[in-house]
């Protein structure tokens, strides 16, 4: 059995693990430091006050304290840091509200704490940054009830890679209008409904809510700086997004330049897309499997698109304007050959009702290009057109005939 020591205000242990249930620290103040390992493996341990003194608590402190159910912070306190791992694997703890002094969490802080549902975090919270994994879970939540979190009280600027991954029962997030980065994968796996992005934020990182199958409100606020949707940044891996009704995103609002690989693949509910007129790139497989598209407007600036962006999508329409130059990228490899929109024609006529010769007019573009090389490349590129018209250069159809 292991014995409690403090000298100049250190505690630690010698001679084993700790044993008892309970430790009143009062007998060993002063106390301004836990330190490492100090309680580690404590799994009697079942409930803790950390005094007001006690500036840090050191790495693996109270690592595998499964049976740990109770953690308070005395009032005034003056904790700065927690320790990497120093709670980690406290399967009993559900509750923890911290310290607005608190600077500092380590990486896995809190890692694979099931149990755990409350995490409060205090008005003036001088801590900026949410660790690499500080509160994710290995595989998921134990069985508990939905949960929210509430940062918006904060000046947190930053949330690392794999923060909240894998608590799959976080059902809403509240973000500062602080933030300015979400690292990868940091929402990966939750069940969030709704997330809400300020305008000071500038970064999501890859797959940062990937797999998040209830999101269906994604709002970014007027003047947000992102410019770059990371690869998988809302993806689903699931055949079906897990909400019934339909819903929309809008991107308009925003200085986004680039859409990643994958980034919405498999929103099977989203019906529709407003994409800003600052974007350029669109890259693979970016709205694969939307089976609730049926139509997209590309904005005049994009120049370039990866391969298979609506793949087994159900897009029926693709609306451009009069300064739209690129026709050249909307082909086969792009658009993907088993979607709906590669069976499109692009006629280009005026009467979006007409059909040209017994042949269904798909999609209408209502503003042609001066020049209809392009229409004729983008006809030639499709894996089976039906015909190929030629115009006069006012866009309307002069005639249609079919290609040998």
């Amino acid at each position: 059995m292991g014995s409690l020591q403090c000298d100049n205000g250190i505690l630690y242990i010698t001679g084993g693990f700790y044993q008892d249930s309970n430790v009143d620290l009062t007998t060993f103040a002063p106390v301004s430091q836990i330190s490492s390992f100090c309680f580690s493996n404590a799994s009697n341990l079942g409930e803790i006050t950390i005094l007001s003194s006690i500036s840090s608590i050191g790495d693996s402190a109270f690592e595998n304290c499964y049976n740990l159910s109770s953690l308070t912070f005395e009032q005034n306190s003056k904790l700065q840091t927690i320790g990497s791992n120093a709670f980690q694997n406290n399967s009993s703890l559900s509750y923890v509200a911290f310290p607005s002094s608190l600077t500092t969490i380590g990486q896995l802080g809190f890692y694979d704490c099931v149990q755990l549902s409350s995490i409060v975090f205090p008005a003036g919270l001088v801590m900026s940054t949410i660790e690499y994994s500080v509160f994710s879970i290995f595989t998921s939540d134990g069985e508990i009830s939905p949960y929210s979190i509430n940062l918006i009280s904060t000046t947190i600027t930053h949330i690392q890679e794999g923060a909240f991954r894998n608590r799959n029962v976080l059902a809403n997030i509240s973000l500062p209008n602080t933030l300015q980065s979400i690292g990868a994968q940091a929402f990966i796996r939750t069940h969030l409904g709704s997330v809400v992005f300020p305008s000071s934020l500038t970064t999501i990182g890859n797959a940062g809510f990937s797999q998040c199958r209830f999101l269906s409100t994604i709002v970014f606020s007027p003047g947000c700086l992102i410019t770059d949707l990371d690869d998988y940044v809302f993806n689903n891996d699931e055949a079906d997004d897990g909400v019934s009704l339909s819903y929309s995103i809008d991107l308009s609002q925003t200085s986004i330049t680039r859409i990643g690989t994958a980034a919405f693949l498999a929103r099977t509910k989203m019906e529709a897309v407003r994409l800003p007129n600052k974007l350029s790139t669109i890259q693979d497989s970016a709205f694969v499997g939307n089976t609730s598209m049926t139509t997209i407007t590309l904005p005049d600036s994009v120049t370039f698109l990866g391969s298979n962006i609506f793949y087994t999508a159900n897009l029926s329409s693709i609306n451009v304007t009069s300064s739209f130059n690129n026709f050249a990228l909307l082909n086969s490899t792009t658009m993907g050959q088993d979607t709906n929109a590669m069976s499109t024609i692009y006629t280009f006529g005026y009467n979006p009702n007409q059909a040209l010769n017994g042949y269904s007019t798909y999609n209408i573009v209502t503003n042609p290009p001066s020049d209809p090389r392009f229409f004729e490349q983008i006809c030639r590129s499709m894996p089976n057109p039906l015909f190929y018209p030629t115009f006069d250069l006012s866009g309307f159809v002069s005639n249609a005939t079919p290609i040998d």
